[in-house]
């Protein structure tokens, strides 16, 4: 029977990483049965197809939207078999939506993964009799939230600073940003031993701890995946994050275009002076209430669970 582990994320820089090695090992190729979804052989726009799938059911949930994500992963995984994967990895994202900032910009909310529940569900339907296994990476919230942050600034969505955008979190309410929440659904769907999770701060502590244990619960040959040379999402300076607020400023007023800010964005060099400005932080206030609210949930536990 064919085996499909799925790793969601939520947590981006993670998961990209993964999908980096992933690719560098198996992409384009299928190896002793093992295949990464994202690079299958002749199979790149089918599994586009799924991703944005998702994505939209993530946006709304209609029963449309969830029958045509369930269908679209079902035969994308059919068509994996046929070409003699025994075990897909899947790695993505875009299963659980868009993260946070993205509902910040289009609807002044969060929105914090809230369509969960379903997007398991239609998983757990289009993956009917495969064996399922599920891993999370975690990270816990006093750096998470900034990381989230991080992503609205990188696609200009915010003008607003860290604890700001910490109180628009807050509005989900805290249930909704707990992992512990997020992973129960899953658990009690695929069964509590095919749900595990592997936190970020490992992948910081210990890096080929962390290679290793994603090898392992992949059911990948041991070595297979090593870290990328080159550093997934780095972090963007000072300067650079005050021009994202500066241009979302601009594009609202009118005075800029989208995809033409994005670019200067990103090829934006500093100002004479512009090197030492800082990177945003929460206030001591901040992490203390995200610490008070979160340290008894999955993220703040042991970094192998």
């Amino acid at each position: 029977m064919m085996r499909v582990v799925l790793h969601p994320g939520p947590h981006k820089t993670a998961t990209t990483m993964v999908q980096s090695a992933l690719k560098a090992s198996l992409g384009g190729r299928v190896i002793e049965g093992n295949g990464d979804a994202r690079h299958l052989p002749g199979l790149d726009e089918e599994f586009r197809a799924v991703r944005w799938a998702f994505v939209g059911l993530n946006n709304n949930p209609t029963g449309k939207r969830v029958s045509s994500a369930s269908g679209l992963l079902r035969e994308f995984v059919a068509k994996a078999e046929e070409r003699g994967v025994a075990n897909l990895v899947m790695s993505d994202e875009n299963f659980l939506g868009h993260p946070p900032s993205f509902f910040v910009f289009r609807h002044g909310e969060a929105r914090y993964y809230r369509h969960n529940i379903a997007t398991a569900e239609a998983i757990a339907e289009a993956l009917s009799g495969r064996d399922v296994e599920v891993l999370f990476t975690t990270r816990k919230q006093e750096t998470l939230f900034s990381s989230h942050y991080m992503d609205g600034i990188r696609w200009i969505r915010l003008d607003m600073d860290l604890d700001e955008f910490w109180e628009v979190l807050r509005n989900e309410g805290i249930p909704a940003l707990r992992f512990d929440r997020l992973i129960a659904p899953w658990r009690e769907i695929f069964g509590a031993t095919n749900v595990s999770c592997l936190s970020y701060e490992l992948l910081l502590k210990s890096p080929d701890t962390f290679m290793a244990e994603i090898t392992r619960r992949f059911h990948l040959p041991e070595g297979s995946l090593t870290l990328p040379e080159e550093r997934v999402n780095s972090s963007m300076p000072g300067f650079k994050i005050q021009l994202s607020r500066q241009l979302f400023r601009d594009i609202s007023s009118g005075k800029k275009d989208r995809k033409l800010a994005r670019r200067e964005l990103l090829r934006a060099d500093p100002l004479a002076g512009q090197e030492d400005i800082p990177r945003p932080r929460l206030s001591s206030a901040s992490i203390d209430q995200i610490r008070a609210a979160f340290q008894d949930d999955i993220s703040y536990q042991e970094s192998v669970h």
